[in-house]
């Protein structure tokens, strides 16, 4: 049933990649256009960390969800 609270990744890139779990409610909510997705098990959402897309995850009323969460960190190496 946990949440996850308004937030901005620190990353460059970010994503959510849904394994699958049988659960009401959810969902990742992203503040900018007021979006929520439901992904679907095998789905991929990729976007902007820092400080362009504040979201949240939105608590589950029953059940497990399953998801992988990856990010992307930009480096500067010098001498490249």
């Amino acid at each position: 049933t946990r949440g996850m609270g308004w937030h901005r990744d620190a990353e460059s890139v970010a994503s959510i990649i849904y394994l699958g779990g049988e659960f009401d409610g959810g969902g990742t909510e992203f503040k900018r256009g007021n979006i929520v997705i439901q992904g679907e098990p095998g789905e991929i959402v990729i976007y902007h960390g820092q400080f362009t897309n504040v979201h949240r995850g939105r608590p589950i009323s029953s059940g497990k969800r399953y998801l992988l969460l990856a990010s992307y960190m930009e480096e500067c190496v010098s001498g490249f």
